[in-house]
């Protein structure tokens, strides 16, 4: 895999888990919203990488319904295997 072709799947990964989002905004703040939406991820991916433990604990602040949690990490999962396949 070269480094566009991944870029670019992970940009199709990331405005396919956007859609709805994107589908009721106005065209010119659809840019906007992905880039928020990248600094948001990357800075997730990073604290799981770099803080584990706490990254844990965070997710647990933002999603303590066990039932979330589990539609959560299904949508990861998912999010994964479409940006990375």
């Amino acid at each position: 895999m070269t480094i566009d072709s991944g870029a670019q799947r992970y940009g199709r990964a990331v405005h396919r888990a956007m859609a709805e989002l994107l589908d009721g905004s106005p065209e010119n703040a659809q840019p906007h919203a992905v880039e928020v939406a990248n600094y948001w991820l990357s800075l997730g991916i990073a604290i799981g990488l770099e803080h584990a433990s706490e990254a844990q604990q965070l997710l647990g602040l933002i999603e303590a319904n066990g039932e979330k949690m589990a539609e959560l990490s299904h949508d990861a999962r998912a999010f994964i295997e479409e940006a990375l396949a």
